[in-house]
Order: structure tokens, then C-alpha cells, then sequence
């Protein structure tokens, strides 16, 4: 309340050892954080929680905690990789995606076209139907190395050459 969150920490890390239905504090002291450009301090304190869940068989509802936080809060590249991460370990691969393209607009709006190709080439790796991969795609023409350019585009056009098999099928049918 006082807005010292990094000396909030180990008070609500206490609380929640002691009695771990404290998880809600320590989840609104990440969301905080975030919100207070704490983005480095959040990351720690949520794989901190993320040990601690594990160990306790509770990482469906970690998981699920960390999405809410991820949705309500201020994103930040730190937390969002942190995230991407935690998607993938847990099987969650549309959560996986968004988050990868939440990161691409990240990067992309800060200049970094290579991490924000890479986090599409992720991406479309798990879904190349997603809509708006095109539009990402044309984003990046003339900002990265066409080799990279090339074999994300290759990716779209695997589905694209899919689907024109499936229709011309279809129409012998």
C-alpha cells in the first residue's frame, strides 16, 4: 500500500510459506510489480511462486494465476518471455501463441526485428493458421535477413500449398 513493493516481498513471501492460500498476495505483489516497471523483480518472484506450486502439485492453478496476471498487468518483454516459457513447459499452446505474438509487437515497436521474427517463426511454427501472420510477415519485409525472411514465409506457404491439395480434392469429389 505504502508503494515499496521490492521491500514488500519477503513479508508476503513469509505469509505465503506460512499459509500458502496466501498465493493471492503474493500474485497481486507480481501484478505490482509489473505496473511499477518492476518487470525483473516480477519474473524472480513469479518462478520464485512457480517452485513453490511445482513442488506443492499445483501447476495447472499457477499456470492459470500467471495468465491473469500476464492479461491484467502491464506487459513487459522479461515477463512475457518468462511466460512463453511457462506456456510451453505446460502444454498450453494457444496461450503459447498469443503470448509469442504479444512479444512480436513488443519487439517489433522497440526496433527488434530479429526477436520480433523469431518470436513469429515460433509462433507459426505451432499455429500457421493464425490470423494476421501475413500481415506480420509483410511487417518484417526489408528488416531482417531474407534467408530468416525466407524460411518464415516457407512456413505459410507449406499450409497454403495444404490447402490448395485439400480444395483441388475436394473438387475431384
Amino acid at each position: 500500500a505504502a508503494g515499496k513493493l521490492a521491500e514488500a516481498e519477503p513479508f508476503i513471501w513469509a505469509l505465503f510459506e506460512a499459509d500458502p492460500k496466501q498465493e493471492d498476495e503474493v500474485a497481486s505483489l507480481i501484478g505490482a510489480l509489473l505496473d511499477g516497471d518492476l518487470h525483473t523483480h516480477a519474473v524472480e518472484l513469479a518462478h520464485k511462486l512457480e517452485v513453490a506450486q511445482l513442488k506443492a502439485g499445483n501447476q495447472r492453478e499457477f499456470v492459470a494465476r500467471m495468465k491473469e496476471i500476464s492479461d491484467n498487468h502491464k506487459p513487459s518483454v522479461d515477463f512475457l518471455e518468462y511466460m512463453v516459457e511457462v506456456f510451453n513447459s505446460a502444454n498450453r499452446e494457444h496461450d503459447y501463441c498469443d503470448t509469442l505474438l504479444k512479444l512480436f509487437e513488443l519487439y517489433y515497436a522497440g526496433g527488434n526485428f530479429i526477436k520480433a521474427a523469431d518470436c513469429l517463426d515460433r509462433s507459426a511454427e505451432v499455429d500457421p493458421y493464425e490470423p494476421g501472420h501475413e500481415r506480420r510477415l509483410d511487417m518484417l519485409r526489408g528488416k531482417v535477413d531474407t534467408n530468416h525472411y525466407n524460411a518464415i514465409a516457407s512456413r505459410f506457404n507449406a499450409v497454403l500449398k495444404m490447402d490448395d491439395k485439400e480444395n483441388k480434392a475436394e473438387e475431384k469429389e
